[in-house]
């Protein structure tokens, strides 16, 4: 189980029992001051449950296309130098042309 996923099943748990313990537990029938005590923690407990499994599923696709993302830079980068290499060898080789064709015109 990965660290986001972990994290939100936590922040969902903690939602549930926000919204649903709480309210329960203080609800008394015909007082106002419970009613309104529950209303915000079902509205609390149900903000904190969007939050939360925004962020765990934002985190969750930000992870999967860092690792495309990061897999296509590792393949340019070991592309270029293999050029780069393949550049090398043929300057060495087009200077080696060039000291012998001067030493067959001087010669």
């Amino acid at each position: 189980m990965r660290f986001e996923s972990i994290i939100g099943f936590l922040g969902i748990m903690t939602a549930i029992v926000i919204g649903g313990v709480v309210p329960i537990s203080i609800y008394r029938t015909g007082d106002l001051a419970s009613a309104i005590i529950s209303v915000i923690a079902i509205a609390g407990a149900s903000l904190l449950a969007i939050v939360v499994v925004t962020i765990s599923l934002g985190v969750h696709s930000e992870i999967a296309g860092r690792t495309a993302d990061e897999e296509m830079a590792r393949a340019y980068i070991a592309r270029q130098k293999v050029i780069l290499e393949q550049m090398d060898e043929t300057i060495k080789l087009l200077k080696e042309i060039r000291d012998s064709l001067r030493r067959e015109v001087e010669g």
